[in-house]
């Protein structure tokens, strides 16, 4: 399975420089591109050594993003419609959403493949899957298996879809007058009504208290945490949290 993996960037310095750079470490066969949405605090030669590509987005034609000081950019909900439509001209096999707050375990391109091939409905459908297990979605499991849970929604911070699934996100984009604005990762599914497989043990940590975000306001690193991080995960979460405030060297990922 070729994998392509979508990275949206916008400012963040500290936090993307890690999680690209961690991407691109442990990506194996896969591939990462990186979509920058016009990041004031670097150039795109910043991230170049740690991806396949790098973009910097068209500019929008309105203000699709809260931040008054980036007009030009399309926003996280834009970007990933785009980044959908662009992937189904493209020879790749899935497509892997993550944000540039998120370090992932050396594994999880292994972990990835092997939950594809493990895990089908009982008709034979594949499932949308996400490495991320967070106390926010535990109340959308709908059953729970020896290493993963199936269910109903998942968090857009770690999700695969295969192009399959991708075409019929796009046939549904295009019956509407205009894109979605919201919740891309919620109406991806609505669109699919598939359950998605979680792990029970995350692949990934989340870092987004290096900014305000809905998730996770400035400072509050525990609130929008993983569940059950793996060994690597949980080893460099205080120095990463450190190196983000300041207070220590860049950790070795």
């Amino acid at each position: 399975m070729k994998i392509l993996t979508c990275l949206p960037v916008y400012n963040r310095k500290l936090v993307t420089g890690l999680v690209a750079e961690n991407l691109f470490k442990y990506k194996q066969d896969s591939t990462l591109w990186v979509y920058n949405d016009w990041s004031s605090e670097y150039e795109n030669s910043y991230l170049e050594d740690s991806c396949d590509k790098i973009f910097k987005l068209p500019k929008s034609d309105k203000v699709v993003v809260k931040n008054e000081k980036n007009k030009k950019g399309m926003g996280v909900q834009h970007l990933r419609w785009y980044q959908f439509r662009e992937f189904l001209s493209m020879d790749y096999d899935a497509l892997y959403l993550t944000d540039s707050d998120a370090l992932h375990d050396p594994s999880y391109i292994d972990v990835l493949k092997n939950l594809h091939k493990k895990y089908s409905l009982a008709n034979g459908a594949k499932m949308p899957i996400c490495l991320y297990n967070t106390r926010w979605h535990e109340s959308a499991t709908i059953k729970e298996g020896k290493d993963v849970y199936m269910r109903s929604t998942a968090p857009g911070i770690s999700q695969l879809y295969t192009k399959d699934m991708v075409s019929k996100i796009v046939t549904n984009l295009d019956k509407l007058a205009e894109d979605p604005t919201y919740a891309w990762d919620f109406r991806c599914l609505e669109y699919l009504k598939l359950p998605v497989i979680t792990t029970k043990n995350s692949y990934v940590e989340h870092f987004g208290a290096s900014s305000e975000s809905m998730h996770t306001p400035r400072g509050e690193w525990d609130r929008d945490r993983a569940l059950n991080p793996t060994e690597y995960l949980v080893n460099l979460r205080e120095d990463t949290i450190s190196y983000l405030e300041g207070k220590g060297s860049r950790p070795n990922i």
